[in-house]
């Protein structure tokens, strides 16, 4: 089976209209908006990173557990919940593949929640001029939290190709590398750490052995109280 093309994505100005965008640079496409969505996106990972180290992003959305792929950002299984856990293990999943695929990532390991975004998304389909949709494009916000002094918006375009219409996604693609907006291309781990950068987080932080860099003219005593206190770093870390 020939694999689908995946999608792209784009980092933007939130200030970007789209449907001015296309009318003025006279592009063939035409855009059909489909409803706006705000939704809160909850991340989880292990205390170490097991998720992330081997590509994939955890979340839960809208009842939903759904494993995504790291560099796409495609799905690559969801089981529907009647709770959001604080924490939980991949026996705790009652949908076989699922389990399976968690227990792959971590056997032993906790999924723990690291926080929560709300996000707002604006999605279109892309028409050519025979009016068949050649692809998808969604502008995702990631909102500002509460604690932030200053909001700062981040912005992402996603363009999902439909198969068949390779031409017609090259082109749409260039066009908005055209843009003001536009800053750079990427994949979905670039739009995943920004979630995780606007709840703090620096993702595969952790290490379990302790850091710590002596001074020779250190006592035993100093020394000894650096190598303890690093030491205590890693059992916070790992107290969840």
């Amino acid at each position: 089976m020939r694999a689908s093309p995946e999608p792209m994505f784009f980092s933007l100005s939130d200030s970007l209209d789209l449907p001015v965008f296309f009318k003025e640079n006279n592009l063939s496409f035409s855009l059909k908006a489909e409803p706006p969505k705000k939704q809160i996106i909850r991340c989880y990972d292990t205390f170490d990173w097991r998720g992330w180290n081997k590509k994939c992003a955890l979340i839960i959305s809208r009842r939903k557990l759904i494993l995504l792929d790291l560099d796409s950002g495609n799905e690559l299984c969801s089981v529907p919940l009647g709770k959001t856990p604080q924490r939980f293990f991949p026996k705790d999943i009652a949908e076989a593949e699922t389990a399976s695929r968690l227990q792959n990532l971590s056997k032993l390991r906790a999924f723990i929640h690291f926080g929560s975004v709300e996000t707002e998304s604006r999605t279109w389909r892309v028409l050519d001029e025979n009016r068949k949709t050649v692809a998808s494009l969604t502008l995702l916000s990631i909102l500002p939290s509460k604690e932030q002094k200053t909001p700062e918006f981040r912005c992402y375009a996603r363009l999902t190709p439909v198969r068949g219409y390779p031409k017609e996604l090259e082109n749409l693609a260039a066009s908005l590398r055209t843009s003001p907006e536009y800053s750079q291309e990427g994949t979905f781990r670039s739009v995943y750490t920004s979630i995780l950068e606007t709840l703090g987080i620096v993702p595969a932080c952790y290490s379990s052995k302790p850091y710590v860099k002596l001074k020779p003219d250190n006592s035993i005593q100093d020394s000894a109280r650096e190598l303890l206190l690093s030491t205590l770093e890693v059992i916070r870390a790992n107290e969840s």
